[in-house]
This record gives C-alpha cells, sequence and structure tokens, in this order.
C-alpha cells in the first residue's frame, strides 16, 4: 500500500456509463496528491470501459479495474477495499456525487486527527436531516446509529479502515446486497467511529427525480430489503441493545405502507416463501398484520392500475421517486 495515500475513492460499478462521468466529475476536482480515485467495473456490458478510460487519459489519479466477470455487488465491493491503495476507502456509487466543496477535505482531516477509526460516515443529502452538532467520535455502535439514523446503508455515506475491513470475515454478507452494513455492525463492536452530521454526497437519482430503475425496478427492492434486516437480527450476538434492534429493523419495515404497493405495481411476486420470511421478520410487530399483511396479499393489479391511473392524471410526475 502507497504509504503517502491516506484516502481511495472507490467507485464500484455496473453499466454505470450513463452516471459515472458525472460522480467522477464531482469527485475529481477535490482530489490532492493524498487521495487516488479507483473504479471497480463489474464486467459492465455498456459503454462504462470507454467512458472511464478517456477520464483516466487526462486524469492520472483514476485508476481503471475491470473483473472479467460480473462477481455481484458485494464481491466487488470488497474487491474496491482489497484493490485500494489508500489507509481508507470512500466508496462512492456510480450513480451518486460529492455534493460539497471540500468535502474530501473535510474526510481527509478527520482522518489526520482519528486514524485509528474503522469508520467515517458522511452525512447524505436526503429528507432526514441530521444535527451537525452531533458530529464527532462515536462511543459505540448504539450511539453511532443514534447521531446518523441508520443512514449509513447509502454505500455512498461510508469510509472505511482498510485494514479494519480485512479484518471483519465480509464474506458471510456476500450475496446480500448489504456487505457494507454487515461490516458496519461488527466494526462499531471492535473500532472507535467517527460521524460527520454534514451533506457530502448525493443522489443523482434524488436529484434528478428519477424513479427507481436500475435497483429493484421490478419490486424485488422489497427482498432485498429483507436481507438487510436478518442482518440487522443478528444484532444482539453481537451486544446491541433491544432499542437498537428495533430501531434498525423500523428503518425498513416503517416504509413498508408506501413501499410494498409500489413494488407490486412494479412487479413484485408475492408467494408463500416471501409471506413466512415477512412473518418470521415482523410477526411481532402488530402494524404488520394490521397494514403490511393485508397490502401484501391483495392482488398486483390493483397496484398496477392505480399507478397506471396516476401517471394519466399526472403525467410530469411520471419519472419522480414514490
Amino acid at each position: 500500500m502507497a504509504d503517502d495515500l491516506l484516502l481511495t475513492v472507490a467507485i464500484p460499478t455496473f453499466n454505470g456509463a450513463r452516471t459515472i462521468a458525472r460522480s467522477l466529475a464531482t469527485i475529481l476536482p477535490q482530489v490532492t496528491s493524498e487521495v487516488e480515485v479507483l473504479v471497480s467495473d463489474n464486467a459492465s456490458t455498456d459503454a462504462t470501459v470507454a467512458v472511464v478510460r478517456e477520464i483516466a487519459e487526462r486524469n492520472p489519479q483514476v485508476r481503471y479495474a475491470r473483473n472479467e466477470i460480473n462477481v455481484g455487488f458485494d464481491r466487488n465491493v470488497d474487491l474496491c477495499l482489497q484493490r485500494a491503495q489508500g489507509a481508507f476507502v470512500w466508496l462512492i456509487s456510480d450513480d451518486d456525487i460529492i455534493c460539497r466543496e471540500g468535502a474530501v477535505s473535510r474526510v481527509l482531516e478527520v482522518i489526520r486527527a482519528h486514524p485509528d477509526v474503522a469508520v467515517i460516515f458522511a452525512d447524505s443529502r436526503h429528507p432526514i436531516r441530521l444535527n451537525p452538532a452531533d458530529s464527532g467520535l462515536c462511543h459505540g455502535g448504539a450511539d453511532f446509529f443514534h447521531r446518523s439514523r441508520f443512514k449509513s446503508g447509502l454505500i455512498s455515506s461510508n469510509i472505511f479502515r482498510k485494514s479494519a475491513w480485512q479484518a471483519v470475515e465480509v464474506s458471510r454478507y456476500f450475496d446480500s446486497g448489504w456487505v457494507h452494513m454487515g461490516f458496519l455492525l461488527e466494526a462499531l463492536v471492535r473500532f472507535p467511529a467517527y460521524v460527520i452530521c454534514e451533506e457530502l454526497v448525493a443522489q443523482l437519482v434524488l436529484e434528478e427525480g428519477h424513479g427507481i430503475t436500475r435497483w429493484g425496478g421490478t419490486g424485488s427492492f422489497l427482498r432485498t430489503g429483507l436481507n438487510l434486516v436478518r442482518i440487522y437480527r443478528t444484532m444482539p450476538e453481537l451486544g446491541y441493545d433491544p432499542a437498537t434492534v428495533r430501531a434498525a429493523c423500523m428503518t425498513i419495515k416503517g416504509g413498508y405502507p408506501k413501499n410494498i404497493p409500489l413494488a407490486k405495481a412494479k412487479g413484485l411476486r408475492v408467494d408463500g416463501p416471501l409471506i413466512r420470511e415477512c412473518v418470521e421478520l415482523y410477526g411481532r410487530f402488530p402494524s404488520f398484520w394490521l397494514v403490511d399483511l393485508p397490502l401484501l396479499l391483495l392482488p398486483g393489479w390493483l397496484f398496477r392500475g392505480a399507478r397506471t391511473l396516476r401517471h394519466a392524471l399526472h403525467p410530469e410526475g411520471r419519472g419522480n421517486v414514490h
């Protein structure tokens, strides 16, 4: 590992040709001699390779690595950490941006002051607002999640110390879609962390008003959310208190009155295994039986029809986030 590199800004990408140039355009002006940019391409089949290589020709601080096959999201994230030359790795999605001037300098400032932290959280532009006064070192995982309000689910809000990542058996979280959250839960009970409650990153999907397309476009995002709840259910074994575990689960379940209709309108197939899994994970919540389960059991054509009607009545809102 290069001794003079404090930070790698790593972009795990797959078919990101449409947005990755805009993401890089917000990163590169902030790069210093202590920072490198790494793009880990998960065997994209679009023009990603051409877009990134053209940018790399003009910006030598950009390294491009391409996987021979698509190894899945989680393994590509792990490869970002393994390939990084910086002591810390800031993971940025190929359709997210750094939205504040001086954001990289702010992260470097924290790294220099607190080189032993395993995790640095960088807040995102989002309707959930954090208190800037809550920025600082965290005393355990519960304190971290209380300050960050579980917004670290957005991968671009995470900066991880490479050596800490390598000290955790992250492979157990492969194929969940949430390897970064699995690492986070384990790292927070072993190492200190730092929270930056200032908006440093933003999602292009929110900034430009596009709906869910590349991720969960057929309603599968609901099943992916269940994977995270399963990971959260391991928190008691790691020493997390019941209140923090419940708050974690509610970050997913709390959105069900909106997200179940959206998922079913997009084509989610509700079957016996899905129902059983939801009962196992949420059966202790009365609102699951009163609200969520009835929504799951209603026929999908009702939600598809309602969505079609809404688009017909409000065509200007067709691309908005639901």
